[in-house]
């Protein structure tokens, strides 16, 4: 309503990870994650650290914990729900791990839940990785040599992978697509099959989701943000790709 001043309740995270309610906004340096109890519009919380960090993407697991990954720290963060209290935990240390960490670059970006695993990708490396959700043991998943480079935002179905790959550095040459992965039982191995590809381009896709017969993704745009530039494309959009129309890998 015009002319009435609406509070705006947030939380962060103070000494042992417990969620508490401050004032949203007003410190630089701090990033938040915040999402709804599942079943109801009640929210969660939010979390804040300082300095550089980007709480990318986030997966829910069966039993509805929340796992998300930082690009510009090692660290995959879970969010779980203990006693009636939601905490939230620096779950693995990525740099105990496998896992290559370039610093200053986008790392590990996009995250799904398949099972007991966790599979994530890291966005300068273009590998993908396998995480076991009880041991925390991390695996890479055997491509056959395939990379994903920019490999963002993750969905998961029926044996198939899709990974969203952007040009976040505006490489010439190379076309935004959704790649489609073919996956072993184990998650250990993959075969990439075909690429899923909007009417008129994707705009540095990002985040995606299935629904039905139809992948929607997310065009970010965030190419131009992270170069100081305006959206070439307003307002903001989704793609929805039907998924019969991917084009067979060559």
């Amino acid at each position: 309503m015009v002319g009435r001043r609406h509070r705006r309740p947030q939380h962060h995270v103070r000494d042992g990870g417990r969620l508490r309610r401050t004032a949203p906004g007003r410190r630089r340096g701090h990033r938040h994650l915040a999402g709804v109890r599942p079943g109801t519009r009640r929210p969660v919380g939010a979390a804040a650290w300082r300095g550089r960090r980007v709480v990318n993407e986030i997966a829910v697991a069966p039993d509805g914990s929340a796992y998300a990954t930082d690009s510009f720290r090692p660290v995959v963060y879970r969010l779980a729900d203990s006693a009636g209290e939601w905490r939230l935990e620096r779950w693995l240390d990525v740099t105990a791990t496998p896992i290559e960490w370039i610093d200053g670059r986008h790392n590990l970006n996009g995250i799904t839940c398949v099972g007991g695993h966790l599979l994530t990708v890291n966005s300068s490396t273009g590998r993908l990785w396998r995480i076991d959700r009880n041991t925390r043991q991390v695996l890479q998943v055997d491509l056959g040599g395939h990379q994903l480079p920019n490999g963002d935002g993750l969905a998961y179905r029926d044996g198939l992978l899709y990974v969203v790959q952007g040009n976040i550095n505006n490489v010439p040459g190379l076309t935004p697509q959704v790649t489609v992965i073919a996956l072993s039982p184990d998650l250990s191995r993959g075969r990439y099959t075909s690429r899923l590809l909007a009417p008129g381009g994707f705009h540095h896709p990002s985040s995606i989701s299935l629904a039905r017969n139809r992948a929607l993704v997310v065009n970010s745009q965030y190419n131009r943000w992270i170069n100081g530039l305006l959206p070439e494309v307003l307002p903001f959009t989704l793609s929805a790709v039907p998924l019969d129309s991917a084009v067979p890998a060559a």
